[in-house]
């Protein structure tokens, strides 16, 4: 099926290319070549990840030449590889993940078969690596790139291609991690951070209506974008309100407001406290009952099921979590898969139902 491609027009823009090379150079400055052997001067270090490598691999025409660089970017991505201890689940002294994900990001500008390798590496490691506050900035990094390459490379393309799935799927992982250590309040995040995703948000708040016929991308872009309102702590404008270039502008220098806190049930971790919904915090009991096999674990799965409708409310970022954590833990107990499965049935007939009177209102 073709991928109905809507022209963006570039007003506001995506960090710039050249900003986005500086972000680049510091993140290879600090991870890359701290984590490479030490040679001496006169000795170049062949396996070093560079800019002018990449431009380098993909500017070149002549064979014998191409091939010699396909081979070391191979034995790149074998370190890199290593680095982040796929085998391992991300740990071992041999890990070392921002040096990994940088490097994995850096090799997927390379084009052809060293692009789609580089991007299943770091696809892997996001989805099982343990969280760490000290991967921030190169996640606040990854999230960035992902942005650039869906805004100005991908959707730039006619059809759907394979890699801008993979991309999407790295965004969802990367924001969700982000997300997750702005939920327990591990570190925060700084004012210069926030303001470049923001930016990032709202040419990916342009490009959404070019996934409309994708469910699965067209979820992952209304992740990022919900995610990223919650990290920068300010609303991603909707493709008919953007922001115009001189909005943009006032923004950058601007501080981003606190959002305003609804109910919910308070939970207490580390230094800072914050407030999640009860489906949420019950489908973590369920969890935890589950992991440390609680007898009292169909008492809380009652009161999942209580609060299923704030599966239909607004702020559905939470409510996804909660179905995350319940989508794990169901594979270990079958009361949960079951209390999953009618929390799915219910909002599946839930969500038809008002669409057949909203449909009939229309008429």
């Amino acid at each position: 099926m073709p991928l109905i491609k809507v022209p963006v027009v570039h007003r506001f823009g995506i960090v710039s290319h050249d900003v986005h090379q500086v972000l680049q150079k510091r993140l290879l400055k600090k991870y890359l070549r701290e984590s490479s052997p030490k040679f001496s001067k006169t000795q170049r270090n062949p396996f070093e990840l560079t800019e002018d490598f990449i431009e380098e691999f993909n500017d070149t025409f002549s064979t014998e030449r191409k091939d010699e660089l396909i081979q070391l970017a191979k034995k790149m991505l074998a370190g890199c590889k290593r680095k982040s201890g796929l085998s391992t689940l991300g740990c071992g002294k041999h890990v070392d993940l921002p040096a990994a994900w940088t490097e994995a990001m850096m090799l997927s500008q390379c084009k052809g078969e060293i692009h789609e390798e580089a991007l299943d590496i770091l696809l892997s490691s996001l989805d099982h690596a343990p969280i760490n506050p000290e991967h921030a900035p190169v996640l606040f990094f990854i999230a960035e790139s992902v942005l650039h390459m869906l805004c100005y490379d991908a959707v730039q393309k006619p059809h759907l291609f394979l890699c801008e799935i993979k991309l999407s799927k790295i965004g969802f992982l990367a924001f969700l991690r982000l997300l997750l250590l702005h939920f327990f309040g591990y570190l925060e995040f700084s004012r210069e951070q926030k303001s470049r995703l923001h930016i990032g948000l709202k040419a990916l708040a342009a490009c959404e209506i070019c996934y409309k016929l994708y469910p699965n991308i067209l979820f992952t872009v209304h992740f990022m974008l919900k995610a990223g309102e919650i990290i920068c702590e300010t609303v991603v404008l909707s493709e008919s309100s953007l922001a115009t270039e001189a909005d943009l502008d006032e923004t950058k220098y601007r501080a981003f407001p606190d959002i305003t806190p609804s109910p919910k049930t308070e939970l207490h971790s580390g230094p800072k406290q914050f407030k999640i919904k009860p489906f949420l915090w019950h489908s973590l009991l369920v969890w935890v009952c589950v992991h440390n096999s609680c007898s009292e674990i169909d008492e809380v799965l009652k009161h999942v099921l209580f609060y299923k409708e704030q599966l239909h409310q607004e702020d559905w970022l939470e409510s996804v979590l909660g179905l995350m954590v319940l989508g794990e833990t169901a594979k270990l107990n079958m009361s949960c898969l079951k209390v999953l499965m009618d929390l799915v049935r219910d909002f599946i007939s839930s969500s038809v139902s008002l669409q057949k009177q909203v449909t009939a209102r229309l008429i």
